[in-house]
């Protein structure tokens, strides 16, 4: 009895414990896939990528045709960030897990405009380092 008890809760426990790459796969997928999630009126775009092993892409492209990041843009990030704070609560525990997110801002014709890590305030929320 013990044994069958043993192999119905073991696979139960490995699919409980997701590791850090099947957690960002699942968060890039799902980010991905509800294109409506994340809007506002100066984003056109905005897509997730997985870089490699430690570093997750947050994409957002503006319809904007300057090849410089500035105002309005740095408040129109700051009302993204909190969207995808809400919408992506997970991006904040893989955060505190050691992965790295960058936030990779591009123009309307798909020129990156500049690059800001993301990190977590003192208040716990979703922040760009500019």
């Amino acid at each position: 009895m013990n044994k069958f008890l043993l192999l119905i809760l073991l696979p139960l426990v490995f699919t409980a414990c997701k590791n850090k790459e099947a957690r960002v796969y699942e968060l890039v997928t799902a980010y991905n896939e509800n294109k409506e999630a994340i809007s506002n009126a100066t984003l056109k775009h905005t897509k997730a990528y997985s870089l490699d092993k430690r570093t997750v892409s947050l994409d957002f492209i503006f319809n904007t045709k300057n090849d410089t990041f500035g105002e309005p843009y740095t408040h129109e990030l700051s009302a993204i960030l909190t969207q995808v704070d809400q919408k992506y609560p997970e991006c904040k525990k893989l955060i505190k897990d050691g992965m790295e997110f960058k936030l990779r801002i591009y123009n309307a014709f798909g020129i990156k405009m500049t690059e800001f890590p993301l990190e977590i305030d003192t208040e716990g929320k979703l922040q760009a380092n500019i």
